[in-house]
């Protein structure tokens, strides 16, 4: 498969001053009006969620939109998903291949109740529903790194996004070796790397259950997306994130 999108974004700003607020501008001619993001974040209460942020594109000196869905994280199975949307604006970075994205208005760290609520939890559960605060990112790459009002990284790297392209539906086999995984794509007959993010991890433990030979693969049926990687040897390459795996069992050999 050909690159489905570009480098990552090149942003285009007058230096003037160095508080001057922008948005990103449409450099991707061709592209959708949406840039895709995706990753895991953990809250102040120390859960995490998967997010997926879509920015607009906009002109300079304007804010533009985004929209915002969350949903559980692999190990907080009874989270559930909700979606918010509101604007955005891009903020000079303390250094010049920086620039910093504000949310506002991100329902992000809304409490979450469960179970059975009295009235004076539930009181509570309306009051806050209506809290709001702004998320910050940096760019770093092709990732948004989040960070606090004062600039400072929250977090490791595990807590970044990711722009990706839009997903697809994935079938086909993939294979585990030391420190080597591909995954052949039945439809495209395109043999990709995978990428350590979405279920990788998940992919990776279940494929060693499963493989009864070395080099054998194993059948994945999933939901995946495309992102920018690095290969062992420095070269930036297409690689596949499996965003879900909805069926993962021992198949007949295929033959590319």
């Amino acid at each position: 498969m050909k690159k489905i999108y570009p480098a990552f974004l090149l942003f285009l700003f007058c230096c003037e001053a160095e508080n001057k607020e922008a948005v990103l501008p449409a450099l991707y001619e061709g592209e959708p009006e949406w840039i895709l993001y995706e990753g895991i974040v953990e809250l102040e209460s120390g859960e995490e969620i998967t997010i997926e942020l879509s920015l607009e594109r906009g002109s300079p000196g304007l804010d533009a939109n985004y929209k915002l869905n969350e949903w559980s994280a692999e190990n907080n199975v009874y989270m559930m998903g909700r979606s918010s949307q509101s604007t955005y604006t891009t903020l000079m970075g303390p250094s010049p291949d920086e620039v910093i994205i504000k949310l506002h208005d991100s329902r992000i760290n809304q409490p979450r109740f469960f179970g059975h609520l009295t009235p004076d939890q539930a009181k509570r559960m309306f009051k806050e529903k209506e809290r709001t605060t702004d998320l910050y990112f940096k760019t770093k790459g092709n990732r948004l790194v989040r960070i606090d009002r004062n600039f400072n990284e929250i977090g490791s790297e595990r807590y970044s996004l990711i722009r990706r392209s839009k997903a697809f539906t994935v079938e086909g086999y993939i294979t585990f070796v030391n420190d080597t995984s591909e995954f052949f794509e039945m439809n495209t007959r395109e043999t990709w790397a995978l990428s350590d993010r979405g279920m990788f991890a998940k992919a990776r433990s279940k494929y060693f259950s499963l493989a009864k030979e070395k080099f054998e693969g194993i059948y994945v049926r999933g939901l995946g997306y495309v992102v920018d990687h690095q290969s062992a040897d420095g070269q930036t390459i297409d690689a596949l994130v499996l965003r879900n795996i909805y069926e993962m069992r021992p198949g007949s050999k295929v033959t590319q």
